[in-house]
């Protein structure tokens, strides 16, 4: 059995999140920045294909919570 405490580098855990979405169609990868360490910064979302579609929609919902007063 395989120690539950390893932890994955950074490149390893991109590529795996890469594979996954290119296998599902409920999984989208975005890249949100960079890291400290100049690494491009990526948001891996899973949900719904109807969801997935919405996603802007939800993005404005958002900051229009997180900054009512603009």
């Amino acid at each position: 059995m395989a120690p539950d405490h390893k932890l994955f580098l950074y490149d390893q855990s991109i590529s795996y999140f890469k594979k996954l979405a290119a296998s599902s169609k409920n999984v989208k990868l975005i890249n949100v920045g960079k890291t400290s360490y100049g690494h491009e910064w990526t948001a891996v979302i899973i949900s719904s294909q109807d969801n997935l579609k919405k996603l802007d929609k939800y993005r404005q919902i958002n900051m229009r919570i997180a900054h009512p007063e603009v």
